[in-house]
């Protein structure tokens, strides 16, 4: 289990958009890919928004993660850990895709 879902959605996100810009601009596949992607990125940052940390939170560890089942109910597509999972899986896919 990932301890920290919404943060890993970000760097995974951010891995696929940087995948997705070495297609061609007018692939369609780049186009909506890129748009669900953002889209959710989107979501990710907007639900991890919130009050900054308080030092003593940070020295201590004691920073909880933003509302998970927030999150994963506007996404609509299973629990981080499954999106998380959708999303890598997808990255190789991207790949297979600009290799051809």
């Amino acid at each position: 289990m990932n301890e920290r879902p919404h943060h890993a959605l970000k760097v995974v996100y951010g891995r696929l958009l940087r995948e997705l810009a070495l297609l061609p601009t007018d692939s369609q596949y780049r186009v909506n890919a890129e748009a669900i992607v953002k889209h959710r990125l989107l979501l990710v940052e907007t639900v991890s928004r919130g009050p900054p940390p308080l030092l003593s939170q940070l020295s201590h560890g004691s920073i909880q993660e933003p509302d998970m089942q927030k999150l994963e109910t506007l996404i609509g597509m299973g629990q981080l850990e499954e999106v998380i999972q959708q999303v890598i899986w997808v990255f190789g896919l991207d790949k297979t895709v600009y290799k051809c």
